[in-house]
């Protein structure tokens, strides 16, 4: 009987955190990107009590843009979630800069990580791992950290979950082209292994 993961396995198993939500976080970090309705499961997470504190985190990679952070700001104003609970980090442009920014929030803004122990990643699906790896990285040994993987449906986005990313060209694509940035970042020393 043959052991070996298949290349989809694998990758599959490298890339993709299972959804993880605490009873309770300390605080929520929403990364930004260009699915709104991520706001939607920061809803739920606002409504069911687990957290009251989101650092929405995000310019982009493009500058002229408006940023990422102030959208998902304006989308969860419209949902119903209370703008004094909602901190903007609008100078990131990738995943790295998502959390050192964030950071620079927590500790401002929130007493350190002495009073942020538990933190909820809202991310999308197939970049997780490496804000997990980023995490371990940046954050000290005690935080705990859980997550929420969001994968974009809608017509317009490329729809990359653990379960279908291989099929589409563009999906597959990016998934590969994570896979070669979590290699190229860890070498930089902005992952730990």
């Amino acid at each position: 009987m043959n052991n070996c993961l298949s290349a989809i396995e694998a990758i599959t198993k490298l890339l993709f955190l299972p959804n993880s939500v605490p009873e309770r976080a300390d605080v929520c970090i929403v990364l930004g990107n260009d699915y709104l309705d991520t706001m939607v499961d920061v809803k739920s997470i606002y409504e069911h009590h687990v957290c009251d504190k989101f650092i929405l985190t995000g310019h982009s990679a493009k500058m002229d843009k408006e940023p990422e952070c102030e959208r998902f700001f304006r989308r969860g104003i419209e949902l119903g979630i209370p703008s004094d609970i909602m901190f903007l980090e609008n100078k990131a442009t990738n995943s790295y800069e998502n959390l050192n920014y964030s950071k620079q929030i927590i500790e401002e803004q929130f007493g350190g990580f002495e009073h942020c122990k538990k933190i909820l990643f809202v991310a999308k699906a197939f970049v997780t791992r490496r804000i997990e790896m980023t995490a371990k990285n940046l954050y000290p040994d005690f935080v705990e950290t859980y997550y929420i993987p969001t994968v974009d449906d809608t017509p317009t986005g490329k729809n990359i979950g653990p379960d279908n990313w291989w099929i589409n060209e563009a999906a597959r694509k990016r998934v590969l082209e994570e896979v070669k940035r979590i290699a190229e970042y860890t070498l930089k020393g902005d992952l730990t292994l």
